[in-house]
């Protein structure tokens, strides 16, 4: 079934014009409050006092199911907030933006840096991996490549290089 939308493309409700108090619209504009006012981490009364209407009539037209606890629907705004972030940041990037390059590693990093404590916490990880000794540098190598290079020379002379001892 089409429903009625007015000029602004939002949903026209069945009984508009009708008597008794129109059925509440989540409009994209109201949407975009609700997830607002979730991640500044407003209450549910204070955010149905802004729109105008009652906790359970927020719960339905807000949040898929009516049993959501605040929690839950705070961490899902924060989540939503943060992935539309990123995906600005990336746009920005693509285009060159500096900053946003800058911003982006530094999001992925402490996301890094997350996952490593939780597998720390969690017990994850093993400690013969966190004890491994670190790969040599170049200079490390450059140091192991001039001794052997050192010694076949030795070999093929036959002896000593004139180093002194």
């Amino acid at each position: 079934m089409i429903g009625k939308f007015d000029l602004l493309g939002d949903p026209i409700p069945e009984n508009h014009g009708g008597p008794g108090r129109p059925a509440h619209i989540a409009t994209s504009d109201n949407v975009k409050k609700v997830i607002d006012l979730l991640t500044s981490g407003v209450p549910l009364k204070e955010i149905a006092r802004q729109l105008g209407i009652s906790v359970p009539t927020l719960k339905t037209h807000y949040f898929s199911t009516r049993r959501i606890k605040y929690e839950d629907a705070r961490k899902a705004a924060l989540a939503e907030t943060k992935a539309w972030t990123v995906m600005k940041l990336r746009q920005a990037a693509d285009s060159g933006n500096v900053s946003a390059i800058k911003e982006l590693r530094r999001i992925a990093e402490e996301e890094e840096r997350d996952i490593l404590e939780e597998e720390l916490r969690s017990g994850d990880t093993k400690p013969a991996q966190a004890a491994a000794s670190p790969k040599p540098g170049k200079k490390e190598l450059s140091h192991e490549e001039a001794m052997r290079a050192e010694a076949e020379m030795e070999e093929l002379l036959g002896g000593d290089l004139g180093r002194p001892n």
